[in-house]
């Protein structure tokens, strides 16, 4: 799946001078996509799950063992639902990527107070600030997390008391610098978070980022918090560095380049370009009827297919973007509402619905996805044109019923 990772211009990793970093960063990168594969393809086998509950509870009287299991496996899924979007926010931040202008100074100072409100009374830990205002486009509750994360970091290297510096500075990046860093030449941010903590040996460093290395495993991390920090960080086209020192404490130095605007080339696709086609004429009295599914895993599509046989319309199944294109165009004024999964080999859901709506552009599509709206953002977000309905992986059939009949109204 494709992701924003080009909404800052970035020098590439191959060129950058401090191997040590471009190393840490391929790492990472190997780690994390691997670990946002296996998260994206549990998330799908939740669907089924989730589906057959709901199938079961329309089945069974609701005073019966069998709805109370059902309710009991619901619950069971749900939770594993919230672990599983923990982790795929983690590894994928593009999937919720909605920058907007914000004064980054005054969104640190909340984070900080929120935090010293939250510590223990008696606290022995001094806190000071250099913080230079200033407005930047960045996304706003990414950045919180960010924050949260990293004082949360401070406090538990810090719970014998100590000093914490956050600094805020606005910065020139030379390309010297850039070059090292992975970063755009030019104005920058630099966000640096000082504890004096008991700091990390060189071993723990090295790991510090990796998904779910922790070492507060008595208190249930789950081992992302760095991992977020160097994704969030990474989205915004900047670099994050970690210097530590055992019994000294632990500095955090965050590169992020200050935008007043988004880039053209964030911009989405649909307001960027055009392909010339000849559109469907539709009229009122054009028949319509049938619904095409488009979904390359056999488990989602099955369990879909059972949901939709509740509607009294005629159902065709499609097993991949290609073959659903082929079966629209034998006859694209027959059909109601086409629904597609996002990610899939051969063609995707996005390049389904543009080769649809250059036939009929009041073709009614719904895309499903299980990794939020990472690709639906970036063709639709912020566009004036129609876009197709997105609708997120795992959900209840009885949600999901619920804006297909919408559609079909």
């Amino acid at each position: 799946m494709s992701t924003p990772a080009a909404y800052f211009a970035r020098q590439p990793s191959a060129f950058a001078a401090d191997d040590a970093l471009r190393l840490r960063d391929e790492r990472l990168e190997a780690l994390k996509a691997t670990v946002g594969r296996l998260a994206h393809d549990f998330n799908n086998v939740l669907v089924p799950i989730l589906g057959y509950v709901t199938l079961i509870r329309d089945e069974v009287p609701t005073a019966s063992p069998a709805a109370q299991y059902a309710t009991t496996l619901e619950s069971a899924a749900r939770k594993t639902e919230g672990f599983l979007d923990s982790i795929l926010l983690s590894v994928r931040p593009h999937r919720r990527f909605n920058p907007k202008s914000t004064e980054f100074s005054e969104l640190i100072k909340k984070a900080l107070l929120d935090w010293q409100n939250a510590l223990p009374p008696g606290s022995q830990i001094e806190v000071q600030t250099s913080l230079q205002q200033g407005s930047s486009h960045l996304d706003e509750s990414q950045w919180i997390t960010v924050l949260q994360q990293l004082l949360a970091n401070a406090r538990f290297a810090m719970a014998m008391g100590g000093t914490l510096n956050v600094g805020l500075s606005f910065v020139h990046i030379e390309s010297d610098e850039a070059l090292r860093l992975n970063v755009p030449v030019g104005p920058a941010w630099k966000l640096t978070v000082r504890d004096t903590g008991f700091g990390m040996s060189a071993l723990t460093l090295s790991r510090a980022c990796e998904p779910f290395f922790t070492m507060r495993i008595s208190s249930g991390a789950l081992g992302l918090g760095l991992t977020v920090v160097h994704s969030i960080t990474h989205i915004h086209g900047g670099q994050l560095v970690i210097e530590s020192v055992e019994d000294v404490g632990t500095t955090v130095t965050i590169v992020i380049p200050r935008l007043d605007s988004p880039p053209d080339d964030a911009r989405p696709l649909s307001s960027r370009q055009s392909t010339p086609s000849k559109p469907l004429v539709r009229t009122p009295a054009t028949p319509q009827g049938k619904i095409l599914l488009v979904e390359d895993d056999p488990l989602v599509r099955e369990v879909i297919r059972s949901c939709l046989m509740k509607i009294p319309r005629d159902l065709h199944l499609a097993h991949d973007g290609e073959e659903g294109l082929k079966m629209f165009r034998r006859s694209p004024q027959s059909w109601s509402l086409v629904i597609s999964d996002i990610t899939m080999p051969k063609m995707g859901g996005i390049e389904l619905y543009r080769e649809i709506v250059k036939i009929d552009p009041l073709t009614k599509v719904i895309l499903v996805s299980g990794d939020a709206s990472s690709e639906y953002d970036k063709y639709f977000l912020g566009s004036d044109g129609p876009k197709p309905v997105l609708v997120k992986k795992p959900f209840t059939l009885k949600a999901f019923l619920q804006v297909v009949q919408t559609h079909l109204e």
